[in-house]
């Protein structure tokens, strides 16, 4: 399936009472936008004794997995500690075991073929279609280069959706080149719209273009104008323009993830006028 248009989002939004109903309905509205939902149960996938995520997260995942055109994510994080850098409140790269971290893939892994009952129905489809890493490395010389290898290749071989297993870095800042080489994509911003705008070419930070189809960004504390929209969603999404793996755009100043955008269906609307000016560059491959 050809990507459009990939519009990232950190789901963060706890399951219940239809709680992701606008994602579901921006899917089905928009068949031609990707959709690549980042699942985080609690830093990961918290199982319960049989190995599966709680009931609501079974039947929010499932609901999720009906459409073609949303990708899944399970969150996992890198680190436990916050104490580095000169004022000793930056987060250690690579300091959470690497066993307990390739534990929580092989969980997310592992709910394909569990069985997992939701409140009415057993044996749901919750597969897990990729990884997010987060709190990857920046620039840090490549000094988690090993690691960061060792669990990209951990996630290649225990996911084996139709989707390749893509392993997302989030850096949320420029990183150390080395890691493209490593991962699917990683992503190199997220931050307020504010401090994106004052970027002069964040090309850079991904290799002056060479890694651009691998370099998603995440944009928060937006304008919810529609030009502003418009401009940042072409500009990231669009092939005549930087053409980048992925973007999320928030117009949350906090709970940012927490919540839907205030201006969702513009958002996603701007999204899709974006795919479709790429699918007709792309003389409308499926």
């Amino acid at each position: 399936m050809v990507q459009y248009a990939n519009l990232l989002f950190p789901l963060y939004v706890y399951p219940i009472n239809n709680a992701w109903e606008s994602l579901i309905s921006a899917a089905s509205q928009y068949p031609d936008v990707t959709f690549t939902a980042v699942i985080n149960p609690s830093t990961g996938p918290a199982p319960d004794a049989n190995g599966c995520p709680e009931k609501n997260y079974v039947e929010g995942i499932a609901s999720l997995n009906k459409y073609p055109n949303i990708h899944t994510m399970g969150h996992v994080h890198t680190a436990n500690r916050w104490d580095c850098g000169n004022l000793g409140t930056d987060i250690c790269f690579c300091t959470a075991p690497a066993a307990n971290v390739k534990a929580n893939i092989t969980t997310y892994a592992n709910w394909a073929t569990k069985g997992c009952a939701g409140w009415s129905t057993i044996n749901l489809d919750i597969h897990i279609d990729s990884i997010f890493i987060d709190e990857a490395p920046g620039e840090d010389g490549g000094e988690c280069l090993s690691c960061m290898t060792d669990l990209t290749n951990h996630a290649k071989t225990a996911l084996t959706s139709a989707t390749g297993g893509e392993v997302l870095f989030n850096a949320g800042a420029a990183t150390d080149l080395s890691y493209f080489d490593v991962a699917d994509a990683i992503v190199i911003l997220e931050s307020t719209q504010a401090e994106y705008e004052m970027i002069p070419d964040i090309g850079v930070r991904n290799g002056n273009g060479k890694y651009y189809n691998k370099s998603p960004i995440i944009i928060h504390s937006a304008s919810n104008a529609t030009d502003k929209i418009q401009r940042d969603t072409s500009t990231v999404l669009g092939l005549d323009r930087d053409a980048f793996h992925s973007l999320f755009y928030t117009d949350r100043l906090t709970d940012r993830y927490a919540y839907f955008p205030y201006d969702w269906a513009e958002i996603v609307k701007e999204v899709n006028a974006v795919a479709q000016a790429n699918k007709a560059i792309l003389g409308g491959q499926d």
